[in-house]
């Protein structure tokens, strides 16, 4: 199927460096203009956690040996405006 792949003719500079030349009819957008945040928070609690990796996407928490950032109630928490959370003491894993 690749190997039918016809190369484009024309090519431009994106201006970024990670990303190279792109076909020159292609358009850039950043991603905030094509995503939205969406915060919908829990009505019961029982959904099952996710676990975000550019290794592995996205998967069942339940899959993963995830230590970092859990709480010993497996209560998830949150951060706001880009600011780091704080665990409290009673609340770090041993």
């Amino acid at each position: 199927m690749i190997g039918d792949l016809k190369p484009y003719a024309d090519h431009r500079d994106s201006g970024l460096d990670w990303l190279g030349p792109i076909p020159s009819h292609w358009g850039l957008l950043r991603a905030k203009r094509l995503f939205r945040e969406v915060d919908e928070r829990s009505k019961t609690g029982n959904e099952e956690l996710l676990s975000v990796s550019h290794l592995t996407g996205v998967t069942p928490r339940r899959l993963k040996n995830v230590t970092a950032y859990s709480t010993p109630s497996r209560t998830p928490f949150r951060c706001d405006g880009g600011q780091h959370s704080t665990l409290k003491a009673d609340s770090v894993p041993s």
